[in-house]
């Protein structure tokens, strides 16, 4: 670990994921995981932690072939024919009630939908791994994780992403997004209340095996399902 900051040619991965509830990173040399880390905690306090973490496991200042931050915050989805860069911050704003937090735009292109995905960035979050680790950071979403996934595996039509107050659901038929949306919730049921109101309202196969659940070990939920579901 102590030549990561002076070597280019060892190829180190890091993968940073932030939720609602905290927030996790992997560390991978050679596609080999190598350090996992989870920390919960809330919104207010996530950026100093997640700044401290990093000084704890020394990865301030490291070099890496590759930093991947991956987001759970709000987004929208914009057809291709009426996406505008110069549009991206209307869109983003257009579609939930004002947050006092300063946010930057992102935004990525789903060829496979024809559409982009457009998220935020909080702007603390955004500005402590800059600090941390360069400006070499690429920015993602849930959402277009979870399309991804349905996209590769044509028997699921819906991805959620299960988290402590909150759950992420995506829903594909034939290639076709059909919602991707996030749901505040206090417990499992209520996500389970959510995942077959999108089956019902989009006439989706309500079967346990047409549903991919993260993250993987959410019983629960899972257990809750294949009694609903079968």
């Amino acid at each position: 670990m102590g030549t990561m900051s002076e070597t280019t040619n060892i190829p180190y991965n890091l993968s940073i994921r932030i939720t609602t509830d905290g927030f996790s990173f992997t560390l991978l040399q050679n596609a080999s995981v190598i350090l996992r880390r989870s920390v919960q905690c809330g919104s207010h306090s996530l950026p100093e932690n997640l700044r401290n973490e990093l000084l704890q496991q020394n990865l301030l200042g490291k070099r890496f072939q590759r930093v991947n931050v991956l987001l759970h915050t709000h987004s929208q989805m914009v057809p291709n024919e009426l996406y505008r860069k110069e549009d991206e911050d209307t869109w983003l704003k257009s579609l939930r009630v004002a947050t006092t937090r300063q946010e930057i735009v992102g935004s990525e292109y789903i060829p496979q939908c024809g559409c982009y995905n457009v998220f935020a960035i909080p702007q603390n979050i955004h500005d402590v791994l800059r600090e941390a680790l360069g400006d070499e950071v690429d920015y993602s979403h849930v959402s277009t994780e979870l399309i991804g996934c349905l996209l590769s595996n044509k028997e699921k039509c819906l991805g959620v992403y299960l988290q402590r107050n909150s759950v992420d659901i995506v829903a594909v038929k034939h290639g076709q997004l059909l919602l991707s949306n996030c749901f505040s919730i206090q417990n499992e049921a209520d996500a389970a209340y959510w995942i077959l109101n999108v089956l019902e309202q989009f006439k989706l196969p309500a079967r346990v095996d047409t549903v991919l659940v993260f993250p993987e070990g959410s019983s629960v939920l899972s257990d809750l399902l294949q009694k609903l579901l079968s």
